[in-house]
């Protein structure tokens, strides 16, 4: 069987960053990486959004809340229709309720 395609990101503010990989399957998008927080930089959230080709809002994860420290995430981004999603935004949060997105990077679908 053919592999799924991947595309990687890489977002960073300040002291503070979120990177890895998608991987795009038929009705999800895979997320596995690294969300980073020094200390003096306050807390970090990674939030994945995906879409499809219309432009619709597919599913939406965080992938938790990280405190001056490293930690991986692994997660599955629901994208449900015919093909999947086109489109994922993937946003540096301040982890709070609601989140303010301080950086965002979108990818579309190799």
């Amino acid at each position: 069987p053919a592999a799924f395609p991947t595309t990687d990101f890489d977002i960073i503010y300040g002291n503070t960053s979120t990177k890895g990989t998608l991987t795009w399957y038929n009705r999800s998008v895979g997320l596995s990486g690294q969300g980073k927080s020094e200390d003096s930089s306050g807390c970090r959230d990674t939030t994945a959004t995906s879409y499809s080709a219309s432009g619709g809002e597919l599913g939406s994860i965080h992938t938790g809340v990280v405190c001056g420290a490293s930690e991986n995430y692994n997660a599955a981004i629901p994208a449900d229709v015919a093909g999947g999603a086109s489109t994922v935004r993937i946003c540096l949060d301040d982890g709070a309720t609601p989140p303010a997105m301080l950086k965002c990077q979108d990818s579309r679908r190799p």
